[in-house]
Parts: structure tokens; sequence; C-alpha cells
């Protein structure tokens, strides 16, 4: 895990017997944007890792939807400290952006111009060092809620997740949060499932130091516990 920060690329597999595999590798789907990644702190956003990919598809438009993290930066050295994040430190830089394709063999182009779909909150708030780890729901519209993780200089050692919500999947995205859900401030990697049949509840599991934790939804935006802690 010491490079994942840097060293990231997302790739392409496929399966010609089921989800169970086995996956022959068809490419890489996104890259960085500089030759050999080559650091440029004023270069692209994502010019050295993409990660973290989850990918919707959107019938309406008839487009695959691939919300994933990028960073910029080459160092990795420890976790900055609180109230600092150097400005060459990939995990300063961490950011939601989003590639779309009319099909999984791509090509796929990033969106939004090249540039994140959500940046970090304003200086103070509980998401104003970085917004990473995408966890989209696209509904019937075209509309896009997205789950996502973020820390902040008040409490740098703290995982927090957030909700945000865009009219239409291209954006603008809105937090729709003004506080963090109520989990853990070890949580992290979001996977969520809308219940169609029981009642349009939305499931939500994460992990990490907190081991596992549920937690259910009838809107997408305000999350009850599932069971004690």
């Amino acid at each position: 895990l010491s490079s994942w920060l840097t060293q990231s690329r997302i790739v392409h597999a496929v399966s010609a017997s089921g989800p169970l595999g086995p996956y022959v590798p068809r490419g890489i789907v996104l890259a960085p944007r500089e030759p050999n990644g080559t650091f440029n702190e004023h270069g692209p956003w994502d010019e050295t890792t993409q990660h973290n990919p989850a990918v919707q598809y959107d019938p309406l438009s008839k487009t695959y939807l691939l919300y994933y993290m990028g960073s910029n930066g080459i160092s990795t050295k420890a976790t900055p400290t609180k109230g600092a994040c150097p400005s060459n430190h990939s995990f300063c830089h961490q950011r939601v952006g989003l590639a779309t394709a009319k099909h999984p063999n791509g090509p796929w182009k990033r969106a939004n111009g090249g540039n994140p779909i959500l940046e970090p909150g304003p200086r103070g708030s509980w998401d104003d060092i970085f917004t990473t780890n995408p966890t989209p729901y696209i509904f019937p519209n075209g509309s896009a809620l997205l789950i996502y993780k973020a820390r902040s200089f008040e409490n740098i050692n703290t995982m927090s997740t957030g909700v945000a919500f865009a009219e239409h999947w291209s954006g603008p995205y809105t937090r729709i949060t003004s506080e963090p859900i109520d989990l853990p401030g070890t949580c992290e990697d979001a996977g969520i499932y809308h219940s169609k049949n029981m009642g349009g509840v939305f499931r939500m599991v994460l992990h990490c130091a907190c081991s596992y934790q549920a937690v259910w939804s009838l809107d997408g935006v305000t999350w009850n516990k599932t069971a004690p802690e």
C-alpha cells in the first residue's frame, strides 16, 4: 500500500464465463496525462494516480459513468500534520473525478473539462483537505447521488463520509450534508445498494478500522445505523 497514492492506474478486464472469471486484461482505462506521469505541481489534478473506480450506467443517455479519485504529487511520507498539507504531498491533492464512455471498452473521456467534479469544502469545514472514494447512485431520471470520503485540516486523522447530489450526473455536484454522516472516524470504502422492492430503501456498508458498519436511508441523505456499534 505504500505506492497507491502515486502509482495506481484504472484498468479494464473482461470475463467470457461470468462474474467469477477468469478475467483477461484489456488495457488501461485512465492513466497520467503527463509523459510517464512526470510530476508537475501545476499540472493536471489526476496527474500521478487514478484509483478507486466505481462504474454506473445511465440508460437515458446510454452512457457508462466511471467515478474515480485522482491525485497530483510525489510525496507519500507520513500523513501531514494538523493544519498543514505540503504542496507536493499526494495525500493533500486527492479529488473526485468522472470519465464517460458509450461502451466499457471505451474510449473513456474525462468529464467536466477534465476537472474534478467535487472539490474540497471551504476552509474550516469537515471536508476541507480532499474528497475521495466516490460511491455513486444514478437515478432513473439521470440525477446522481454521490457518497464520498473526506478529511479536514482540523481533524486530519479522521475519515468522514458525506453526501453530494447533482440534478444530472454531468454536474454540478452540491453538498447535501453540512456535517458528515454519523459514523466512526475510521470508516471508508462505502458500497451502496438501492432496494427497489423493499420500500425504496438505500443500504450502505463501510469498512476499514471500523471493521464493518451498515447504515440505511429512505432518501440517500439522512442515514441511520442498522445495529448498535
